[in-house]
């Protein structure tokens, strides 16, 4: 009972928000060849809640509840002009990171770590000339994906922490429905990748 009760004395919450640089890989198979390319980058956003939680003197398990967006923008040339296709996204995602944390000075302290990151697409559509269709709902991308957070930052006395990530996706996100012919011919694989930066505030210290 003592130990629970010191492990909840210790649980610290906080929320966070902040700027996120998406962009999807695709695996292209043409006969016995593979090629793997990147599409343009897609700004987008991020926020939520964060939790820590002591392990040991200096090692927290750091669980966070995220509203997250994610996507691509790609150009499409041919003959007479180029157009782009956009692919945008929204997911409910949990990382949950084993971080180090190492205080200095008065009371700031950097963390680093790392952990999974689950994810449900709640959200998403694509565009191309103006047209616009949820791919979701039309069974062209699985909603669950799986991704290897990794993460650092700073955070100051007063509550207030800065911290960098970045997150490539594992899975391949393409459904059965999946079908972008014949801009994306012969695609196998698709896979998110994310970067962010966030500004937040831990409320127990």
């Amino acid at each position: 009972m003592a130990m629970v009760t010191v492990a909840h004395a210790q649980l610290r919450i906080g929320a966070k928000f902040g700027l996120t640089v998406a962009n999807q890989q695709v695996t292209l198979q043409d006969g016995n060849s593979t090629e793997k390319d990147f599409g343009g980058s897609h700004p987008t956003f991020h926020f939520g809640v964060v939790t820590e939680l002591p392990l040991a003197k200096k090692l927290w398990l750091r669980p966070e509840l995220l509203f997250s967006g994610k996507g691509s923008r790609w150009r499409l040339d041919n003959t007479y002009s180029p157009s782009y296709m956009e692919f945008q996204a929204f997911y409910i995602e949990i990382p949950v990171n084993l971080v180090y944390r190492h205080t200095y000075g008065k009371g700031d302290h950097v963390f680093i770590g790392a952990g999974p990151s689950l994810a449900y697409g709640v959200a998403g559509e694509d565009q191309r000339d103006g047209i616009h269709s949820d791919f979701f709902h039309e069974g062209r991308w699985r909603n669950f994906d799986l991704g290897l957070n990794m993460l650092a930052g700073v955070e100051l006395r007063s509550g207030i922490f800065f911290s960098v990530n970045f997150t490539p996706g594992l899975f391949n996100i393409a459904d059965k429905g999946f079908n972008y012919q014949p801009v994306f011919d012969g695609a196998t694989k698709w896979r998110n990748s994310a970067a962010g930066v966030s500004v937040g505030y831990m409320f127990k210290r």
